[in-house]
C-alpha cells in the first residue's frame, strides 16, 4: 500500500516536472520567435526594403503582444500571491503579538 502511494506520489511529481518544462519550452521558444522577429526587422531596415519591413513589423507586434498576455497572466498570479503572503503574514504578527501565559508563574 505504501508502495503504491510512493509511487503515485512519484508520478504527480514527474507529470508536475514535465508540464513546467513544457511550459518553459514555450516561453523560450516565443522569446526566440520575438529575438528572431527583432532581428529580421533590423535587416530589412538596414536594406530599406519598405514592404518586407511591413511583414517584419507586423509579425513583431504579434510576438510582442503574445508575450504580454502571457506577462499579464504571470502579473495578475503574483497579486494573489503578494495579497496570500501579506495575509499569512498578519495573521502571524497578530499570533505573536498575543499575550502568551504559557511562561508565566503565578
Amino acid at each position: 500500500m505504501l508502495e503504491e502511494l510512493a509511487y503515485q506520489a512519484e508520478g504527480g511529481a514527474e507529470k508536475k516536472k514535465k508540464k513546467m518544462m513544457k511550459r518553459r519550452r514555450c516561453w523560450s521558444s516565443l522569446l526566440m520567435q520575438t529575438e528572431a522577429a527583432a532581428r529580421e526587422l533590423k535587416e530589412q531596415m538596414k536594406r530599406k526594403r519598405e514592404k518586407e519591413m511591413k511583414y517584419a513589423v507586423e509579425r513583431l507586434k504579434i510576438s510582442c503582444r503574445e508575450l504580454e498576455d502571457g506577462v499579464e497572466i504571470i502579473e495578475e498570479r503574483v497579486k494573489i500571491l503578494y495579497k496570500s503572503l501579506i495575509d499569512v503574514r498578519m495573521t502571524l504578527l497578530g499570533i505573536l503579538s498575543q499575550p502568551t501565559t504559557l511562561f508565566r508563574s503565578n
